[in-house]
């Protein structure tokens, strides 16, 4: 607690990030737990006290980290403490304590820049290998694409940007990305090719993404490794280290893309229906339940889901169990809905699928053409999308259930169709199935 203090008083007009491996004082200043407080001294609740008050209008972060795991911060940390201990013991001269702390502090200095080389040759490479020049004594790297300049530079925060520039005939153009320090050159050509796609200069990097573009293979592995990381960012900005003076975008990062690629063209049953059921991200869960290496047990699993439902009824072919589970779990929705037309679209795609029993159809046209009007001539307009014997149905239904009046004749031209060609024998069909008050007004749809 009284290095926290020190920190913050030694440096009054900086911001700080401290370090700290003591939970109990990260517990104290912050409050979380107030039995810890009433155990302490007055004196360390004077330093507690003063503390809080000292970070009031000011920007400083205080995180653990763990004691004696090999942080070099903490481990200088604490031969600098052993080291006062033991010098106020053996009683040793003030200038030879002074002469112990700068060594330790300078071997730290020295393992910072051994870290720093080590982040700048990481980072120098990956470009290297995607065809940049240098770096030069500035640290910056240069490269030429087809007329695309390309300058990348390290910044804070463990942060490359890069900047892309290009010019024609009548235009100039400017982009700046940031891309981690730690990326492989897979991702950062992910986040170029992106950038240079949207403004129209996708051919200056169509040779390295034939070295470095990623095979359906590489996207199933990319895929089930970030499946068990739970690694599902899906923008660039968000797996980024915040930095003020970075320049965010909203590029999609590979692990996504490569899922996307996953769901739609994996033949692996497992990992699609893995995706299917467990991805968060709700278009890849769709891709995957499109595909036809989808399991159905994966599909049954998510029927009940709404979200998921106008995708599988894009399966004419969806298995019985799955297609009883949804109309099931929609019909619940619907009967507990406040707003219960927001239902109806999808109760008359269930009633016009082929899938759907016959039984089940006047029930699920019923509520969702309860509505006299327009709403029962869109449900006669959609029927035609149905087979031949489900649209018959439907209208059959629509006509008995339907009481002359303005909308009537609007209700028989939906039934009679689009085709003029077909009207006659519709009528004729019309006279044999409709009510008897509906029945009459088959001459006057002609007109």
């Amino acid at each position: 607690m009284l290095a926290i203090a020190l920190a913050i008083t030694g440096f009054p007009d900086r911001k700080l990030h401290i370090l700290t491996d003591s939970q109990r004082a990260i517990a104290c200043l912050e409050m979380e737990r107030p039995e810890l407080i009433t155990r302490c001294d007055g004196e360390v609740l004077a330093i507690v006290e003063d503390i809080r008050h000292r970070l009031r209008g000011r920007e400083v972060r205080i995180s653990w980290v763990k004691g004696h795991s090999g942080h070099p911060l903490n481990e200088i940390a604490d031969r600098l403490a052993v080291s006062v201990r033991r010098s106020h013991e053996a009683d040793v001269p003030e200038s030879t304590q002074r002469a112990i702390a700068d060594n330790i502090v300078e071997s730290l200095c020295r393992a910072l820049r051994r870290m720093k080389r080590g982040i700048m040759t990481e980072w120098t490479s990956t470009y290297l290998d995607l065809g940049f020049r240098g770096p030069d004594p500035s640290g910056r790297m240069e490269a030429e694409i087809n007329g695309l300049e390309l300058m990348a530079s390290y910044t804070p925060g463990n942060l490359v940007s890069v900047i892309a520039t290009w010019s024609t005939e009548h235009t100039m153009g400017y982009l700046e990305m940031t891309c981690s320090a730690t990326w492989d050159a897979r991702h950062v050509l992910n986040t170029i090719g992106q950038n240079v796609d949207e403004v129209g200069m996708s051919h200056a990097l169509e040779e390295l993404r034939l070295r470095f573009g990623i095979t359906l293979r590489d996207a199933e592995q990319m895929t089930e490794r970030s499946m068990t990381a739970g690694n599902f960012g899906r923008f660039t900005v968000d797996t980024l280290p915040k930095v003020p003076s970075a320049t965010y975008g909203l590029e999609e990062t590979l692990e996504y893309r490569a899922a996307v690629r996953c769901a739609r063209e994996s033949r692996d049953g497992i990992l699609v229906g893995w995706i299917a059921t467990d991805h968060p991200c709700h278009d890849v869960r769709g891709a995957a339940l499109q595909n036809a290496a989808c399991p159905d047990s994966a599909r049954l699993q998510v029927a009940a889901e709404g979200d998921a439902a106008w995708i599988l009824l894009q399966d004419r072919e969806l298995p019985a169990p799955i297609f009883k589970r949804m109309v099931k779990s929609e019909a619940v929705r619907y009967l507990e809905s406040e707003r219960p037309e927001l239902h109806h679209d999808l109760l008359l795609a269930m009633a016009l699928h082929p899938t759907c029993p016959e039984n089940l159809v006047p029930g699920l046209v019923a509520h969702t053409a309860q509505r006299r009007g327009q709403r029962r001539i869109h449900v006669a307009q959609q029927a035609w999308s149905a087979a031949p014997d489900r649209r018959d149905l439907i209208h059959t239904l629509l006509l008995q259930k339907s009481r002359p009046g303005r909308s009537t004749n609007q209700l028989l031209a939906a039934v009679l169709g689009p085709d003029t060609t077909q009207h006659s024998a519709r009528i004729i069909w019309i006279q044999q199935h409709g009510d008897s008050r509906v029945r009459r007004f088959a001459p006057v749809s002609t007109c």
